[in-house]
């Protein structure tokens, strides 16, 4: 299988997000738990929008890699917002 290359701005809110998030948003009191849980949970946002965009662009419905990019990372920033309302 093919790695997928980050861009710039994937990276930059990646990185963002994993830092904020897990400190601001708690499923307990036990912080190594926590890390571990939003560890999981982050990596997972972004492999479903991961999944998608190549769906989506096999089937021809997205031409090329910029707009595949950022309809990952708009993809990524839903699902985190989703995991965030459910904390």
């Amino acid at each position: 299988m093919k790695k997928v290359k980050k861009s710039f701005k994937a990276i930059l809110i990646t990185l963002l997000v994993g830092a904020i998030v897990p400190n601001i948003f708690k499923f307990s009191r036990n912080s190594i738990e926590n890390k571990i849980v939003w560890k999981i949970l982050l990596s997972v946002a972004f492999w479903i929008p991961t999944v998608i965009v190549g769906l989506l662009f096999s089937l021809g419905i997205i031409k090329n890699r910029r707009t595949g990019g950022k309809t990952r990372i708009y993809g990524y920033i839903l699902i985190v917002l989703i995991f965030i309302s459910s904390a």
